[in-house]
């Protein structure tokens, strides 16, 4: 295996094509699908015919067909699984046909075998997981580029626990939807898994719409090739309306706190989470701020406590933040640019 990204990537692939004999050649991506889009349209004549990627965990139900190579992804979670039927003449594909089948568990149980592994793993811990900690009224879930109701809940939780202005965390499209009913704490490991602890400090308005403004150019930079990620710090406290096309360190319209225009001269006490490995002084991969210490809790433990005090929990879509020249719900950075 060589992992590469365009530098002589045209070469790794002509040698497959005549040293290896190759028939079909597939690129496995962790880009994202702007960029692997992109890459398909400076590989065009390569000899390359797929690329199956992931990273951006969209689901891709029409392939979008770039400098005549196949592009797709197929979701995240095990929830769908991407089938690509392929037809060779003469050593070429000649034609194609994908789909993206529903892993529904009603029509496929669980393998035997497989589970009886996985319930042998969880034995020592399932007192814990099924504990139930409330209740939730919608659907808890991550898909959105913009916001999501998972990841309201958690910053929700983190400011009022902190009393902070602006609590934060890193955006993810990780985890299964919990759907409305009781919430167990096998439910909230889903949400975060890592659990990592609580950290508050103090940052200047001027250094969070800094903040902020470096993130919209990674998920919307013209360039793909200079995006990274693909989502937005999710926050409580705050509003942000901005542009999506309009040029680096100019997308901002309005950022409020609390109802208040942001003032760069302010000092603000912001909480998110210490992650392992970063400095002292970082939070939520903010560097630099101030006064910064981080509590005994871990982000699951203001969760379950979030739990037990508002149980059920509401969390909505509330456009917190929203972009003048997109949908009100952004689901993939791709259609921006189109194929």
């Amino acid at each position: 295996w060589k992992f590469t990204f365009n530098e002589g990537l045209r070469d790794e692939i002509r040698d497959l094509r005549r040293k290896e004999g190759a028939d079909i050649v597939v690129i496995l991506s962790e880009l994202g699908l702007q960029q692997d889009a992109q890459l398909a349209r400076q590989l065009e004549g390569s000899g390359v015919d797929f690329i199956f990627g992931g990273e951006t965990h969209d689901r891709v139900f029409d392939p979008i067909v770039s400098g005549g190579i196949v592009v797709v992804q197929a979701g995240s979670e095990t929830s769908f699984l991407g089938r690509m039927d392929v037809t060779l003449k003469k050593g070429r594909v000649a034609a194609w046909k994908w789909k993206l089948h529903e892993v529904d568990p009603a029509k496929y149980p669980p393998d035997p075998e497989i589970r009886k592994l996985v319930d042998e793993a969880k034995a020592p811990y399932l007192a814990k997981l099924t504990e139930v900690i409330g209740e939730t009224a919608t659907p808890i879930y991550r898909n959105d580029v913009l916001e999501t109701t998972a990841d309201s809940l958690i910053t929700d939780a983190l400011r009022e626990y902190t009393g902070a202005d602006i609590a934060i965390t890193r955006a993810f499209r990780y985890g299964y939807p919990i759907l409305p009913g009781k919430v167990t704490m096998d439910d909230l490991y889903n949400i975060m898994p890592v659990n990592p602890k609580v950290r508050v400090g103090k940052i200047s308005g001027e250094q969070y719409r800094v903040r902020i403004e470096d993130l919209l150019e990674r998920v919307f930079a013209a360039d793909p090739f200079k995006q990274s990620g693909g989502w937005v710090d999710r926050s409580a406290g705050t509003f942000i309306r901005f542009t999506a096309g309009a040029s680096p360190e100019r997308r901002i319209r309005e950022i409020l706190v609390s109802g208040r225009p942001l003032d760069p001269a302010r000092t603000y006490l912001l909480a998110g989470c210490a992650r392992a490995g970063d400095p002292p002084d970082a939070l939520c991969q903010i560097e630099k701020i101030r006064d910064a210490k981080t509590l005994d809790a871990t982000v699951l433990d203001v969760l379950r406590q979030y739990f037990f005090k508002h149980s059920p929990v509401r969390p909505t879509f509330e456009n917190r933040i929203v972009a003048t020249d997109l949908p009100a719900r952004v689901w993939s950075q791709f259609y921006r640019s189109g194929p």
